[in-house]
Formats: structure tokens, sequence, C-alpha cells
């Protein structure tokens, strides 16, 4: 019996770790042309109430105002997408919303850096906080 109980618990925790990490809050981008390999990805989204805003970096540390935006390689970039509820209040976004999306392409890992590119969805739809599109897919498409 105790055998068995311990089995449960590791199953119960398996499940708990497994739906609080890894793959939520998270856009796949593909089809990015090899010309933008070697540079930078950020985006934005908000539904159209305004109710949510999403923002997709790295990572980011709203103490010293430092961001991280993800690198392109390969054709392709997975961008962590955090739910901002203010200015230092954020969490892995995780929900199943559509969405407008915003992308813009950087030259280096600096915000302020060279913008290379800008691209819009009109409506993305997320699934359990995650969603792949395509560069090709853009509504809107701009190249500095």
């Amino acid at each position: 019996m105790k055998k068995l109980l311990n089995t449960a618990l590791v199953l119960i925790l398996a499940a708990v770790f497994s739906s609080c990490g890894g793959s939520e809050g998270k856009i796949t981008l593909t089809d990015i042309p090899s010309k933008y390999n070697g540079n930078y990805i950020i985006l934005e989204a908000q539904d159209s109430k305004n109710d949510i805003f999403i923002a997709g970096l790295k990572e980011f540390d709203t103490e010293n105002d430092n961001h991280w935006i993800v690198p392109i390689s390969g054709g392709k970039a997975e961008i962590p997408v955090w739910l901002i509820e203010s200015y230092d209040e954020y969490s892995r976004y995780t929900g199943s919303d559509t969405i407008e999306l915003s992308i813009i392409i950087f030259s280096e890992e600096r915000l302020n850096s060279n913008m290379l590119a800008f691209l819009y969805y009109e409506s993305v739809t997320f699934k359990n906080g995650s969603v792949i599109i395509s560069f090709k897919d853009a509504d809107y498409f701009v190249e500095q």
C-alpha cells in the first residue's frame, strides 16, 4: 500500500511540475528569411478589448531595466511570452486567446539597436499559451 501511495504521489507531483513549466507561454516563429539569422526579435500583443497585454522577451529585469531579446537562428525563433499585469508584475502566459501581434527584428540584442523589420498579425490564436506562426503569414510587413 505504501509503495502504491508513493507512486501516486510521484505521478501527481510530475503532473503538477510539468503543467507549471516547459512549453507554456511561447511563440514559435518559423520561415524567417536567412538574412535575419543572427539578429534578434521581440514582440508585443494585445486583445481587441485591451484586457490582455503580452510581451515576448527571453527574460527581463524591471528593477534594473534590463531586457534580453531572443536570437534568430536557422530561420526560426522561439519567443517566451509573458502576461504583463503591471510594470513589475508579470508571469508566463498560459491563455487561449485571440490577439493582435506585432514583431520587431533588431540588429543586436539591445532594444535601442537598429530596427530591421516590423511584422503585424491581425489575429493570432493561442492554445494553452503557445502558438506557431509563419513569417510569411504576416498581414503587414515593413523592412528598414
